[in-house]
């Protein structure tokens, strides 16, 4: 599978709903020409792209690899928001393609992804159930009340947990266990570096996932 996602903390958030359901071969490409390379030389079987990329629309990336692959042209799962649903219009055109409007639930995704890729066979609604649990650290109020309302939540997930530094963080981490991390770089007492470092150093085997 092929994940096209310029943004390092939405393609984090949707490779973690794919992992928890078992996917774990997942390439990542951030803009529309790291994405054609990779489809030309590793053909992957499902693509799923935002809609805005640096070089392109995940529109017209679809369109190209339809024209290039035709009927051997991978499913293709495209993300937008409700205000951007004119400007994937034209996906019906491209194959075995369809659209997720923002926000979306890890069903909602993998339904999607069932219709365009055959091997994802469905599930029972207890297997489905899951959370996804994030810790967001950043010493600034305003940045983590967007990162929880613009991203997060947008994103389908509820079970959200708040630090303002990297020391207080280290404490949340040390009694609860978190899926994904969300660090801010700059912050007082412990840096984003230093508490992904001592993540490395003392948890190594925990499912923790940062990015910043």
């Amino acid at each position: 599978m092929l994940l096209v996602e310029p943004s390092r903390t939405q393609s984090g958030i949707i490779r973690k709903y794919l992992q928890v359901q078992g996917i774990q071969n997942i390439a990542a490409a951030a803009s529309g020409q790291e994405a054609l390379q990779s489809v030309r030389a590793e053909r992957p079987d499902t693509i799923i792209s935002a809609l805005h990329l640096p070089d392109m629309t995940g529109v017209q990336l679809a369109q190209q690899v339809h024209a290039e692959m035709t009927a051997t042209a991978p499913g293709f799962v495209l993300i937008s928001s409700e205000a951007e649903g004119s400007d994937a219009g034209s996906l019906s055109r491209c194959g075995k393609a369809v659209l997720v409007k923002k926000p979306f639930t890890p069903e909602q995704l993998l339904d999607a992804l069932r219709v365009v890729w055959k091997p994802l066979q469905p599930v029972s609604p207890t297997e489905r159930r899951s959370t996804i649990r994030v810790l967001i650290v950043d010493d600034s109020t305003p940045a983590r009340m967007h990162i929880r309302r613009s991203v997060l939540t947008e994103m389908g997930l509820a079970d959200i947990v708040e630090a303002p530094d990297g020391a207080q963080a280290v404490a949340a981490v040390a009694g609860e266990s978190f899926d994904l991390i969300v660090t801010d770089y700059n912050m007082p007492f412990m840096d984003g570096r230093g508490l992904v470092g001592y993540l490395s150093r003392t948890r190594p085997r925990r499912a923790c996932r940062s990015s910043w």
